[in-house]
């Protein structure tokens, strides 16, 4: 499935999430057919995008060696702002942080949710629903 990052980094114009539907920690459980559907959902990205150019980067594994913060495989087509520019962070320190603190403190809403809530949850039909009702499709 394909969602847009509802709490996006202040330097993108747009974060879109492909978002495999069954719980996939690692790159390694995915199917070919699962790798068919994230390619092709990444080409319907990129033509509701529209745009010039911007990055495709995969998750996957334990978020505490990664930057993301959820335990599920995913992939972000991130667009950025020109006159900002952007760095992306790849992997946190070991304290937890990353160097980008603006993204640390917009995380701890998301993860509130998380802890509360639970990936299987968040990737749920219902979690879909509710935290993305707008632009939630497959």
């Amino acid at each position: 499935m394909v969602l847009e990052n509802e709490f996006p980094r202040p330097d993108v114009e747009k974060m879109l999430l492909i978002v495999p539907k069954r719980h996939l920690l690692s790159a390694a459980d995915l199917t070919d057919e699962d790798g068919m559907n994230i390619v092709y959902l990444w080409t319907v990205c990129m033509r509701e995008l529209d745009c010039a150019g911007g990055a495709f980067i995969g998750r996957f594994g334990d978020p505490r060696v990664h930057a993301g913060t959820v335990p599920h495989i995913h992939a972000n087509v991130i667009v950025p702002r020109r006159e900002s520019g952007m760095s992306v962070p790849l992997a946190k320190l070991v304290d937890g942080e990353y160097g980008h603190r603006e993204d640390y403190a917009r995380l701890r809403q998301f993860a509130s949710i998380l802890d509360g809530r639970g990936v299987e949850w968040l990737f749920s039909e219902e979690g879909v629903r509710e935290t993305q009702p707008a632009i939630a499709r497959t």
